[in-house]
């Protein structure tokens, strides 16, 4: 099953996580999957879970739409660090280039990388 289309043009999705909470998790998109950090809000998600996730409207505007994901662990060499880049946004990652490739590796090697596929 393919996610919906709408998840393109968003960057955070909305999980419902067993126990009754909801956890909004930033994503970038590579290929058909979502990639998020999984040590926050999806720390209780074993690999293979299926929850339902949504995408809505800016500051909880609409639902643009809710589907159903199943959690994938990812293994660090996997992730490209152009995406880990992404995932954690404008925030300053270094004074050079070759410290802000460090700091990004060290990123994706501490923490828990996950795909929401369809």
């Amino acid at each position: 099953m393919s996610l919906p289309s709408e998840v393109r043009t968003h960057q955070t999705v909305w999980i419902d996580v067993p126990g009754g909470r909801t956890a909004a998790v930033r994503y970038e998109m590579d290929g058909d999957r979502l990639v998020c950090f999984g040590d926050d809000g999806l720390s209780g998600l074993a690999a293979g879970t299926q929850v339902t996730a949504a995408v809505r409207g800016l500051a909880g505007g609409p639902l643009d739409a809710m589907f159903w994901v199943h959690l994938r662990e990812l293994r660090p060499e996997d992730v490209s660090l152009a995406l880990v880049s992404d995932l954690v946004g404008d925030r300053s990652l270094g004074r050079n280039s070759a410290e802000v490739i460090r700091n990004l590796e060290g990123i994706r090697s501490s923490r828990r990388l996950v795909a929401l596929e369809g």
